[in-house]
């Protein structure tokens, strides 16, 4: 379970926190998505699992160990990272890429091979054709999905995905967010995601916490927040988000 309790985050030279005391929680195996606008706080919510960000006062929690008792770059090997950048190295090949934690873990060779093919094969891309080619010689959403079997590589616990489909057409997307609900099915993974996209929040997750300028607003099952909402920037935030959704 990742647990946040009491968290904030003030950045230096910044007088309003980015992030203002915020708990929940996420259960095992669960996909839990915060949903919100740009700079609502939900990336460096996200980021303080890892220890890309460190918070100003709380602290967050992995099975009841407090992450900054871990060393980041070991705490980082062992917690799948995706984001809207990719973050594939073009001078590496696909195979390369998707076992490098692998290579630092001082696996061996063909170990590092079958696990490649394996996760490959996962995420709907054929070895044979893909082992081989280099970043530039994929599609948006075919990067994508191999930036997902790296981050399942070390097969770790724990995902955290920061708008990993935003900047993927509309086709594209749908289909990753089908491969996603399809592998966390077969791999039980604890996911937290983030998205400012409230087709793919009710979609993904039946959990979602509303992030409003640092706060979290309120966290609830898709009913909960449309039928109960906290406030009325809950309210408003869902009857906006879904009448654009019906538009579309």
């Amino acid at each position: 379970m990742i647990y946040f309790e009491n968290v904030s985050k003030i950045y230096d030279g910044e007088s309003h926190p980015v992030v203002n005391n915020v708990s929940f929680f996420v259960r095992k195996g669960e996909i839990l998505t915060l949903l919100g606008s740009s700079g609502a706080g939900k990336t460096t919510l996200l980021k303080m699992v890892n220890r890309l960000c460190e918070p100003s006062q709380g602290q967050v929690t992995l099975d009841g160990r407090a992450v900054h008792t871990f060393d980041p770059i070991e705490l980082r090997r062992q917690i799948g990272y995706v984001s809207q950048n990719i973050g594939l190295f073009p001078h590496m090949t696909v195979e390369d890429n998707i076992t490098l934690v692998l290579r630092l873990q001082k696996k061996n060779k063909k170990s590092r091979k079958k696990r490649a093919d394996e996760l490959l094969e996962l995420v709907d891309l054929n070895p044979r054709d893909y082992a081989t080619r280099f970043p530039d010689e994929l599609s948006g959403g075919e990067q994508q999905r191999v930036s997902v079997a790296k981050a399942l590589a070390a097969d770790p616990e724990y995902l955290l995905m920061d708008e990993p489909f935003a900047a993927l057409d509309p086709i594209i997307r749908d289909e990753l967010q089908t491969e996603l609900l399809r592998l966390n099915t077969a791999l039980n993974k604890t996911i937290l995601f983030v998205t400012h996209d409230i087709n793919e929040a009710l979609r993904l997750s039946n959990t979602i916490g509303i992030m409003h300028k640092g706060k979290l607003e309120q966290i609830g099952t898709r009913a909960e927040l449309l039928q109960s909402p906290a406030n009325a920037f809950v309210k408003s935030f869902m009857a906006t988000a879904l009448t654009a959704r019906n538009e579309d």
